[in-house]
């Protein structure tokens, strides 16, 4: 808690990965990682849209061109870079959200949290929220976190949204 009080974010969920091997039937531990993850995920969102703005003020036969210009194919480079990104912390926050919705007792913080999760699985899943529920059930009879498989891309993948911040902040 001290190393994320000074916003040393990657430390923080370190030490939240570590607290969790120790405590794996703690959902505190896979709380405030879910957080962590989210606050990240919200950030790389409003990255990703930022630069896919970039690249859509830019003339489609520019985008669309053979061999786009530098600074087309940079724009665009950037967009996949941060998409990528968002969907890496995505899967994670589902991850670390979908262990503690599994081990948390109901309450209307459980119940904020299952939504981001299930938002957030459908993003990584084409939409779907087929197989979400066994997630959650997996990570109930487990004694250690059993980790989402994402479906295969889509041809055309939804894109993130930035409202799952709307998070609750403590467990």
């Amino acid at each position: 808690v001290i190393v994320e009080h000074d916003k040393h974010v990657d430390k923080a969920l370190a030490e939240y990965d570590k607290a969790a091997s120790l405590e794996p039937t703690n959902p505190a531990c896979f709380f405030h990682c879910g957080r962590l993850h989210n606050d990240k995920y919200a950030a790389g969102a409003q990255k990703y849209e930022a630069a896919q703005k970039k690249v859509d003020a830019i003339p489609e036969a520019d985008r669309t061109a053979a061999d786009p210009k530098p600074e087309v194919k940079a724009a665009q480079d950037e967009a996949k870079a941060a998409l990528t990104y968002v969907k890496s912390e995505a899967e994670a926050v589902v991850n670390c959200w979908a262990r503690y919705v599994a081990l948390a007792q109901p309450s209307e913080t459980r119940n904020t949290v299952q939504g981001v999760v299930t938002g957030l699985y459908k993003f990584r899943n084409n939409q779907s929220e087929e197989g979400l529920q066994k997630l959650i059930d997996d990570n109930k009879a487990s004694r250690t976190p059993v980790k989402m498989t994402p479906a295969p891309e889509a041809v055309n993948p939804p894109k993130p949204t930035v409202d799952s911040s709307a998070a609750a902040t403590k467990p």
